[in-house]
């Protein structure tokens, strides 16, 4: 990978941030991805877009949180996993079904690296939220009325349903 390409040196490559797992010897085992916009499904949607990449089994609606694998997928010839580490954390782990090195790990890992999140989304997604939750606190307590609150918080309603609809494959939306 050019150095270029390398923001602050813990993975960030103008995308998803990655934490890289090695064994003893400095051999990479695993990654780990933030899970923030991305999401258990998400996962699954980021694989599909790996040539030769197959989604084995992905989360399912209303699947309990756990240290159980929650998407299996394969990329060449080795079966990777995707855990989400206690049940619930700010990362997944991904990385290969059997222990150790396997020669596909770099390939999964640059596709998470290489997955965005549009600026654009990520904002109105935001402000949608940030309005919705101002305006209901404004709602309950304005003692002349909570008029002014409750078109703020339709408006953020509004706006955060928009997000969500246009949201991007593979990003989660709150």
């Amino acid at each position: 990978m050019p150095r270029s390409a390398v923001l602050d040196g813990r993975g960030t490559v103008s995308g998803m941030r990655t934490y890289d797992l090695t064994s003893g010897s400095g051999e990479l085992v695993g990654f780990e991805v933030e899970d923030t916009f991305l999401g258990r499904r998400g996962v699954a949607d980021v694989v599909r877009r790996i040539g030769g990449g197959v989604v084995l089994s992905e989360p399912g609606t209303f699947e309990v949180l756990g240290d159980a694998p929650f998407c299996r997928f394969q990329v060449g010839a080795t079966c990777f996993v995707a855990i989400e580490p206690f049940g619930d954390n700010s990362r997944y782990w991904i990385g290969p079904e059997e222990p150790g090195t396997a020669p596909d790990l770099l390939v999964v890992r640059e596709a998470f690296r290489a997955f965005r999140v549009p600026y654009l989304w990520r904002t109105t997604n935001a402000l949608g939220i940030a309005l919705l939750a101002f305006g209901l606190v404004v709602a309950l307590c304005d003692p002349s009325g909570p008029v002014i609150g409750l078109g703020l918080a339709t408006a953020g309603a509004v706006l955060w349903a928009i997000a969500r609809r246009l949201r991007p494959v593979g990003v989660r939306a709150w």
